[in-house]
């Protein structure tokens, strides 16, 4: 940024907006320690969230929204990015919260920073690099899905441990050069709980699905009202299970609309084949950056898939790549 108003301080002093940044950058930012820059790129559709890190860094600053040309890049899509040229500003990122070149495979989890500059921290790189589904095949339980390397994971599994009094199995899974923390159900309740600042400059598309969820506990029986079985009847010939949760019954998962259609004794019909959409494939593109493997894609990605259509769409993406 070759403005005036720069804001060279901001990572200087630790503290939760800030480390919320850091995590963020940890997870999905690029730093360059010889030229002394700040780098992040984004999906054009999450354009709104760069705005607000650049307001805190430049206000003046504008960013551009540009075609998406790289060999894995699918048809028509546009990335935003931010660059930062301050050397204050990378040596804070590096002395506060470790983040420095090359990061992907020795970035730990700080350690010297406060409790809530952790959860903080934590946050950031949910939105940056972690992953909020509702898993339709599972009875529509939440799902919280990190990748990192396995040293931040562990610190990330011992934080929630010791602070958030989480109970935490062995949920770290290796995926070829990374790693994946996955916690389904009460578990990523749980962690979402502790984690959860309204405050905090969070990416909404990631957490509406923990706010739409978080007042459902597993476990509890919700009784159908006759309104909901006419609405279900009503409806059913036109729409797919899919549809119907998403527009009439989101409050409820998915699993106990499929179980209801079975006990009106609704005959069960082909679902027709989901268009894959322009986001779906710029996800998807990045999970093979990342070597990930198709059933982590699936279970982590697109648990409302079947998986012989992961292993289609990643077959075609490979071959057009």
């Amino acid at each position: 940024m070759r403005y005036q108003n720069k804001n060279e301080e901001y990572f200087t002093k630790t503290n939760k907006h800030n480390s919320y940044w850091a995590g963020f950058i940890g997870a999905d930012g690029y730093v360059n320690e010889d030229k002394n820059t700040l780098q992040i790129s984004l999906s054009a559709k999450d354009k709104e969230h760069l705005e607000k890190l650049k307001n805190e860094l430049n206000k003046d600053y504008e960013i551009k929204t540009r075609k998406n040309t790289g060999p894995w890049a699918a048809e028509e899509t546009y990335y935003c990015s931010l660059c930062f040229i301050s050397e204050r500003t990378v040596e804070a990122l590096k002395r506060n919260w470790k983040i420095h070149q090359r990061k992907t495979h020795t970035l730990t989890f700080p350690q010297d920073i406060s409790i809530e500059e952790k959860k903080g921290y934590l946050c950031g790189y949910i939105d940056g690099d972690g992953c909020i589904n509702v898993k339709k095949n599972s009875r529509g339980k939440i799902q919280l899905s990190i990748n990192g390397n396995e040293e931040f994971l562990e610190g990330v599994v011992k934080f929630l441990k010791e602070e958030g009094g989480i109970k935490i199995k062995n949920n770290l899974y290796p995926s070829r050069n990374i790693f994946v923390f996955s916690v389904l159900g009460k578990t990523a309740l749980s962690v979402l709980d502790f984690l959860y600042d309204e405050h905090l400059p969070l990416m909404e598309r990631k957490w509406a699905k923990y706010l739409d969820n978080k007042e459902r506990r597993f476990g509890q029986y919700i009784p159908w009202t006759k309104e909901e079985e006419i609405v279900l009847r009503e409806n059913y010939e036109k729409s797919s299970s899919v549809e119907l949760h998403k527009k009439f019954f989101s409050n409820r998962s998915f699993f106990s609309v499929e179980k209801k259609i079975t006990e009106m004794g609704l005959t069960k019909r082909p679902q027709p084949q989901k268009i894959w959409t322009e986001e779906e494939d710029e996800k998807f593109v990045e999970a093979l950056k990342n070597n990930l493997t198709s059933r982590v894609i699936h279970e982590t990605l697109f648990p409302y898939r079947t998986f012989s259509s992961i292993r289609n769409k990643r077959n075609k993406l490979v071959k057009r790549g």
